[in-house]
């Protein structure tokens, strides 16, 4: 299921239609009636604008990104972007993924995103299989060698993105080794 449109209540529909045209390539006008105009690109995003008047004080998270095909791609528009006076909300290049975070005429935070990596890598990387962790039996003669033969994280490639979520070593995860924790007591008991 793919997202069809993100629809927005714009000050001055003519307004926001050029800066969608010019900065996020939105260039056709797909349907234009006195109530809705709906702009489209090539690749088939559609942007709906009502003229209305646009919220205020949005949450700084409210926002919708497109996403680019590669980190330097979003670097060059940033700079694209910040020649035209456009104002910047969020910068964030760390190795993992480059995106920039632009507020439209209305406010809006607008977003270009790529992985650092590309796509194309990241996903080689997700369809390579990664070995299953093996399966220890009670408790670890030495936690020591318990850190060194069980994974600290497990990979899961649900969908593109790796997530990363810590497993249970053995019982006592996080504690110093030979330490046990104190036996939780629940209320009434």
């Amino acid at each position: 299921m793919a997202l069809n449109h993100v629809a927005l209540t714009v000050g001055d529909r003519d307004r926001s239609a050029a800066f969608y045209a010019e900065h996020f390539g939105l260039t056709e006008r797909v349907h234009d009636d006195p109530h809705l105009l709906i702009l489209g690109s090539p690749d088939g995003s559609l942007l709906a604008l009502s003229e209305g008047e646009a919220p205020r004080d949005l949450p700084r998270t409210n926002h919708f990104g497109f996403q680019l095909g590669a980190a330097d791609e979003v670097r060059a528009a940033r700079e694209r972007l910040r020649a035209a006076g456009v104002p910047e909300t969020e910068w964030q290049d760390d190795g993992v993924f480059v995106r920039v975070q632009v507020a439209d005429p209305d406010g809006y935070r607008v977003e270009l995103v790529a992985y650092s990596e590309g796509p194309a890598k990241r996903l080689a990387k997700l369809a390579t299989p990664t070995p299953a962790a093996p399966r220890l039996r009670g408790p670890p003669p030495d936690c020591h060698e318990a850190e060194a033969r069980w994974p600290s994280h497990h990979e899961s490639a649900t969908d593109e993105r790796r997530v990363l979520r810590p497993l249970r070593r053995f019982p006592f995860h996080g504690l110093p080794c030979g330490q046990a924790p104190a036996r939780a007591r629940r209320p009434g008991r």
